[in-house]
């Protein structure tokens, strides 16, 4: 019930232009561009955070939702993310594979601030993990319910990856571990955040995207303007959202 609520009148698909038509048949080639966001930036998103009563998350998601939305032409976003399932300090050391999608939707009202819209997302998406189930049932669901328009798949994702941040110390030496991606695509777009161990070195940013739908130059374009949207939302976030959904409004990187 909560699942058929919560996505009640959710588009069958949002379609953000890219430089190709998509094939019938994906390929799953793609790649991964990677990127950092500035200390200043990270602060600014945990203290709207803090204000809207909601946590980084539903700052990040908020922005890529009004990404999208200003891409497509679209007013309603769903994304899926990722979701440990480890909320207890006994499951932190298990080792198993517990995580499962949870869907977030983001629906830009134009007269509404920013803010407003951060704290609308950030508490819809921690009402949607509570009431967490494997994004197939919800599909289902969706469809035992009559609904008009019941999406396949969530191709369009966000990952809060608060583990990628790993310390080794040698002696010696300066270390830093990456993450090492295929050059495959699990969807159309994949972003993410991960916070720095320090916060002063604020975030790392990546996209994973299908090379079916973008050229490298397109990808990096949209994973540059989510982070500027992401700037945008914190340092006016009394302004209405309807400036930020203008299409040939240019935005600028943090």
């Amino acid at each position: 019930a909560y699942w058929t609520r919560y996505l009640e009148g959710i588009p069958a698909a949002v379609e953000i232009p890219g430089d190709r038509a998509r094939p019938a048949v994906p390929s799953g080639d793609g790649d991964t561009l990677r990127g950092t966001a500035s200390g200043e930036l990270r602060r600014a998103v945990e203290e709207l955070a803090a204000a809207r009563h909601t946590t980084p998350f539903g700052v990040a998601a908020t922005a890529l939702g009004v990404l999208v939305a200003r891409r497509s032409g679209v007013r309603d976003i769903a994304m899926g993310t990722p979701y440990a399932h480890r909320e207890r300090s006994a499951f932190e050391s298990m080792v198993a594979l517990t995580s499962t999608g949870v869907v977030v939707r983001v629906t830009p009202d134009p007269d509404e601030t920013r803010g407003a819209l951060v704290e609308r997302t950030g508490a819809g998406a921690l009402e949607a993990t509570a009431h967490v189930l494997p994004t197939a049932r919800i599909v289902r669901a969706l469809r035992e319910s009559g609904a008009r328009a019941v999406p396949e798949r969530f191709p369009l994702t966000i990952a809060f990856q608060n583990s990628l941040d790993t310390d080794i110390e040698i002696p010696g030496l300066d270390v830093e571990v990456d993450d090492l991606a295929p050059p495959v695509s699990r969807g159309d777009l994949s972003f993410g955040l991960a916070p720095r161990r320090d916060p002063a070195k604020g975030y790392r940013t990546f996209l994973e995207y299908s090379a079916d739908l973008w050229d490298p130059a397109t990808a990096q374009e949209l994973l540059d303007d989510w982070q500027a949207v992401l700037a945008e939302l914190c340092t006016r976030p009394d302004a209405p959202v309807a400036s930020l959904l203008n299409p040939l409004q240019p935005l600028r990187k943090a």
